[in-house]
């Protein structure tokens, strides 16, 4: 089993999904005080994401519930 995803009950968990962002962020090609803001933010949006679900519409609403 691949020990980055956990398919049980039918429900597919990223495991250690901050770990994944931040090497995701690293394959950007943007400036790397861009790359650092990222890193520093993702905890929030991960924590939204665990409350909320993932869906096509998640930045937005993460965007929309910063702004509220």
């Amino acid at each position: 089993m691949n020990n980055e995803v956990n398919t049980e009950n039918n429900q597919i968990t990223i495991l250690d999904p901050q770990s994944k962002a931040e090497r995701i962020f690293d394959l950007l090609d943007v400036k790397e005080t861009t790359r650092t803001d990222y890193k520093s933010r993702i905890d929030s949006f991960l924590d939204f994401t665990s409350k909320h679900g993932v869906n096509r519409n998640s930045f937005l609403d993460y965007k929309r519930e910063l702004a509220g």
